[in-house]
């Protein structure tokens, strides 16, 4: 039997993964950018760029929400309503 989950369950699910995930992101981009403070090679930064840059694209929008979580039409309306 598969368990309904509510709207709000998925939200709050999503907003946890998100964070641990930007988290990580967000971690090694400051390794890399002390990387580069410490040994002054470029390659670091490049990478620690790179990773903001990363973060920059997977901020949440509702389009991405919604198609992360394959939203019912039911959900849909309801999530309109609430933003």
């Amino acid at each position: 039997m598969v368990k309904s989950i509510s709207l709000n369950e998925k939200l709050m699910l999503y907003l946890k993964i998100s964070v641990v995930r930007y988290a990580f992101l967000e971690g090694a981009a400051i390794m890399g950018s002390v990387s580069f403070m410490i040994n002054n090679n470029v390659f670091y930064l490049v990478i620690s760029l790179l990773l903001i840059l990363y973060l920059f694209k997977l901020r949440p929008t509702r389009k991405k929400v919604m198609g992360d979580l394959s939203f019912s039409p039911e959900e849909q309306r309801c999530f309109h309503l609430e933003n």
